[in-house]
C-alpha cells in the first residue's frame, strides 16, 4: 500500500457556562446541569495559534466548488488547506500490511409495531467486546438503504491466517428482507467497528459508499492497535483502504467513533473518526485522537486532543452551525468510584483547541458509556446523551445546545443491572428520537422514542425474541417517515452462554405482518384435503371510513397445505380495515370488518362463511368443514354469469391447456370440470358483495 501523509495539530481547552429553566415531561423536576468541573478537574490551556475561522471559511469555498464542479478552483483551495496544515506537524504513515482484503460472494437475502420475530441479517459468530467500542453497526443511506457491518473471529482459518472479518448486508425496504454485500478479511485482529454510509450523488444509487473504520493490533491482546479504514461502493466495487495512524510507543488506539457532515453535502463530503489513545497495561486514556479527509480518504489530517484526564467510550457526532463542529460525549473517569459525562467540543479543521461541557455533577457516582446523537438540523441544536448511571439506564439532553437537562430516566428498573444504552435520530418528523437498553441478564431489549424530554412514556415493552449478549452493543437507527419516524435496532445473541456470542438480528416497528388463510374453490381437493395447486393471491386493504382508498397492497402464494399466505407491510398504522381478495378466476371477495392492531394480523376466511362480507363463500367441505371462495369469475368483472361461462366453455372445445384463467382446477387443462364448476356457479346468480 502507498504511504499517505497525515498532519497533526497540538493543541488544547476552555469551558463554556450555560444556564436556563425548562419542563420535561418525563421527569417534572429533572436537573439542570451546572457546566461546573468538579475535583479540581482543571483541563489543559488551548495552543493552536492558528485562524481558524479563516481555515473554517476556506473549507466552505472548497465545498462550493467541489458541489459546483469548479475543477480548478477545488484543486486550488484544497492545496491551500492542505498548505496550512503543513505548517503543523506531518508524517507518513508506514505500510504496515494490514489492508484488508475484500471477498465478494453471491447476494443471498434472509428472510413490526415491532415484529414478532427478529429477522436474522449474520449467521456466524460475532466478536465479543464491548469495552473497547463497537462490534456490530448500522447507518442509514442516503439511498434510502439501511447498512451494517459485524465483526466476527476467524480463529480457525489454517489457509489464509485470517484473523477477523467484517461482514456488510444492506436492506432496501427498511429492514424487512436483508442481502449480503461483501467481507472484509483481516490478517489482523480487529478490536472495534465504526460505520459511515455517504452518497457522493443522491441521484445516482450506486454512488453511494461504505466507508469503515477499524481499530486492528498484531496482537490477541489488541496491545499496539491502529485505526484504519476500508471504503467501497454499496455493491461491493471499487475498494479502497489504508492505514490512518499508530500509536505512541507503549498505547493503542480504542474506541473508535466514526463523524461526518455528509447530512449536509453530497460530492463535498468530509468523514473522519474520534478514539482514545490508551496505554496497552493500564487502559488508562493520554489523549483523544482526531483523524479527518477532505478529498474520501486521499488524505489524511489529525490532532491529539490533550485533556489530562481519563476519558473512556468516546461517541462523537458532527455539529452544524457552530464554530465547534465535532462533538464527543466521554466518560471521564476521576477515580474508582467515580466517573462523569463530558461533552469535549472541538473544531471540524483537526485542532487541539476545545470546550469542554461538563454534563453531569452529582458525585460519588458512575456514569457509564455514552452515546451520543445529534439531530442533524441546521443549525444543530438538540442533543442526545444516553448512559446508564450506577448500572440504571438514564438520558440527558438539551434542546437548545446551551442548556441540559440530565439524569431522566430510561427504565422503570432501579434494579441496577443495565449495563448498555443506545440512541439515534432522525432530521425530520414529529418524536425524532430513539433510545434504547438492555436488561443485566440481557433477556429484554427495550427502546423508547419521543421528543426530548418526553420519552418515558413512548417505551415499547420487550423486543427482543432471543437472548441478547451483553458483550455486543446494540444499535439503533430512526428512519424518516411521516408522520413520524420509526425505529429499527440490530443486536447480537449468543447459544449456550455470554461466551459464545453468534448471529445478529433486526427488529423495528412499523411493519406489520398480516396472514390470511383462504381457499380458492375450483382449486380445492376434497379427497386430500389440499389444494390441487399453490396460486397467487393479491390482497388489498381498504380503508374502513371510505372503501374507495386503497392503503396497501400486497401479493402472495397459498400454501397447499395451510391455504395460508403471508403479506408484510411498511408503515402500516394500527387501526381498521377491510381486506379486499383477488384471485386470478375467483370472485373478488372482502372480509368483515377488521382491528389491525399489534405486529401480526392473523385472518381465516376457511373456517366460517361469516368470515366473508355477506357471507359470500361456498362450502366446500363437510368433514373437515371449509368455506372457499366462489370459482368462476374468469373475466373479472365481479360476477359469475354466461359470460364467464362462453370463455370456458370455448377453451374447453379447443382443448386449451397450461396457466390460462378459464382452468379453474388449477390441473393445466381446460375441460368439463372447468366448465361445470362456472355453470353451477353462474346458475347462482353470484356477485361480488362489498360494503
Amino acid at each position: 500500500m502507498k504511504s499517505i501523509k497525515f498532519f497533526f495539530n497540538l493543541f488544547t481547552v476552555c469551558s463554556i457556562l450555560v444556564t436556563a429553566n425548562v419542563h420535561s415531561q418525563d421527569n417534572p423536576n429533572p436537573e439542570i446541569s451546572k457546566n461546573i468541573p468538579l475535583h479540581n478537574e482543571t483541563e489543559t490551556p488551548n495552543t493552536d495559534t492558528r485562524d481558524l475561522n479563516y481555515l473554517s471559511a476556506l473549507e466552505k469555498k472548497h465545498k462550493q466548488a467541489i458541489e459546483s464542479g469548479y475543477v480548478s478552483e477545488t484543486v486550488k483551495t484544497e492545496s491551500e488547506i492542505n498548505m496550512n496544515i503543513r505548517d503543523n506537524m506531518q508524517y507518513n504513515v508506514e505500510n504496515t500490511g494490514s489492508e484488508p482484503v475484500v471477498m465478494s460472494k453471491n447476494v443471498n437475502g434472509e428472510e413490526g409495531d415491532w415484529t414478532a420475530i427478529s429477522n436474522l441479517i449474520h449467521n456466524y459468530k460475532v466478536s465479543k467486546n464491548q469495552i473497547s467500542g463497537k462490534q456490530i453497526d448500522m447507518k442509514r443511506g442516503d439511498d434510502g438503504y439501511l447498512y451494517a457491518a459485524v465483526n466476527f473471529p476467524e480463529a480457525n482459518d489454517t489457509i489464509f491466517h485470517f484473523k477477523n472479518g467484517v461482514s456488510f448486508y444492506k436492506s432496501s425496504n427498511d429492514g424487512i428482507s436483508w442481502d449480503y454485500i461483501s467481507t472484509m478479511y483481516f490478517v489482523s485482529y480487529v478490536e472495534s467497528i465504526s460505520l459511515l454510509v455517504e452518497s457522493k450523488n443522491n441521484s445516482i444509487q450506486d454512488s453511494t459508499r461504505l466507508v469503515l473504520f477499524y481499530s486492528a493490533s498484531w496482537n490477541s491482546d489488541y496491545s499496539s492497535a491502529f485505526i484504519g479504514f476500508g471504503t467501497f461502493t454499496c455493491n461491493g466495487f471499487y475498494f479502497n483502504s489504508g492505514t490512518i495512524a499508530n500509536p505512541g510507543s507503549g498505547n493503542k488506539f480504542t474506541g473508535i467513533s466514526a463523524v461526518s457532515d455528509g447530512a449536509y453535502y453530497q460530492s463535498a463530503t468530509y468523514f473522519g473518526v474520534v478514539c482514545t489513545e490508551s496505554d496497552n497495561v493500564t487502559g488508562v486514556s493520554e489523549n483523544l485522537r482526531f483523524f479527518r479527509t477532505v478529498n474520501w480518504g486521499g488524505l489524511w489530517a489529525g490532532s491529539a486532543i490533550v485533556t489530562g484526564f481519563n476519558e473512556k467510550y468516546p461517541s462523537a457526532e458532527y455539529k452544524e452551525g457552530s464554530s465547534d463542529s465535532v462533538y464527543i460525549a466521554v466518560e471521564r473517569v476521576l477515580n474508582a468510584g467515580e466517573s462523569q459525562i463530558r461533552i469535549i467540543a472541538t473544531t471540524w479543521i483537526p485542532s487541539s483547541n476545545k470546550n469542554v461541557y461538563y454534563i453531569t455533577s452529582t458525585g460519588g457516582v458512575k456514569y457509564e458509556k455514552p452515546c451520543m446523537t445529534i439531530r442533524q438540523t441546521s443549525p444543530a441544536q438538540q442533543i442526545l446523551i444516553t448512559c446508564t448511571k450506577n448500572k440504571n439506564a438514564l438520558y440527558h439532553y438539551t434542546n437548545n445546545a446551551a442548556t441540559w437537562y440530565t439524569d431522566i430516566p430510561l427504565s422503570f428498573s432501579t434494579a441496577q443491572s443495565e449495563e448498555i444504552t443506545f440512541c439515534s435520530s432522525a432530521n425530520t418528523g414529529t418524536k425524532p428520537f430513539s433510545a434504547g437498553w438492555v436488561s443485566g441478564s440481557g433477556d429484554s431489549l427495550f427502546l423508547t422514542k419521543g421528543d426530548l424530554g418526553n420519552m418515558l412514556g413512548n417505551h415499547t415493552p420487550k423486543i427482543n425474541n432471543v437472548q441478547v449478549s451483553k458483550f455486543v452493543t446494540p444499535v439503533c437507527v430512526t428512519i424518516p417517515h411521516s408522520p413520524e419516524p420509526n425505529s429499527g435496532v440490530i443486536y447480537s445473541t449468543y447459544l449456550i452462554n455470554q461466551d459464545s456470542v453468534k448471529n445478529v438480528y433486526f427488529n423495528r416497528e412499523g411493519t406489520k405482518f398480516i396472514k390470511i388463510s383462504v381457499i380458492p374453490q375450483g382449486l380445492y381437493n376434497a379427497l386430500t384435503n389440499k389444494l390441487n395447486v399453490r396460486d397467487t393471491v393479491r390482497i388489498y386493504l381498504r380503508s374502513w371510513s371510505n372503501v374507495n382508498i386503497i392503503i396497501d397492497s400486497g401479493k402472495a402464494v397459498i400454501d397447499s397445505n395451510t391455504f395460508q399466505c403471508s403479506y408484510s407491510y411498511s408503515w402500516l398504522s394500527d387501526g381498521g380495515y377491510y381486506i379486499q381478495v383477488k384471485h386470478r378466476n375467483s370472485l373478488e371477495t372482502w372480509s368483515q370488518f377488521v382491528i389491525c392492531n399489534g405486529s401480526e394480523l392473523i385472518y381465516d376466511f376457511t373456517n366460517d362463511d361469516q368470515k366473508a362480507y355477506g357471507g359470500n363463500q361456498k362450502q366446500i367441505d363437510f368433514s373437515p368443514e371449509k368455506y372457499g371462495i366462489y370459482a368462476g369469475d374468469v373475466n373479472q368483472d365481479g360476477t359469475i354469469d354466461a359470460s364467464d361461462l362462453s370463455i370456458a366453455d370455448n377453451d374447453s372445445y379447443s382443448a386449451l391447456s397450461g396457466y390460462t384463467g378459464s382452468d379453474v382446477t388449477g390441473d393445466r387443462f381446460v375441460d368439463a370440470s372447468d366448465v361445470s364448476i362456472i355453470d353451477n356457479n353462474a346458475s347462482l346468480s353470484v356477485n361480488k358483495v362489498t360494503p
